[in-house]
């Protein structure tokens, strides 16, 4: 983990990144979390984020391969 700009506060351990609750998001505004990471090894790598919220039934899980280069 190199740098992380969120709405909220985070916690990172153990490769996990937790951010603290966003009290409250208005119609038509955005919360934007950058996540900035450098991999251990070259190759793809998966990405997965998980909101949950007490507005949804369930959770929304998005998951991206990257491709992480030597230097």
């Amino acid at each position: 983990l190199i740098k992380v700009q969120s709405a909220t506060e985070h916690l990172s351990k153990n490769g996990l990144i937790l951010f603290n609750d966003l009290a409250e998001l208005a119609p038509g505004k955005t919360a934007i979390y950058r996540v900035h990471v450098r991999g251990k090894s070259e190759g793809s790598q998966r990405v997965r984020a998980r909101l949950t919220s007490d507005s949804i039934d369930q959770e929304l899980i998005s998951e991206e391969i990257t491709k992480f280069y030597a230097e």
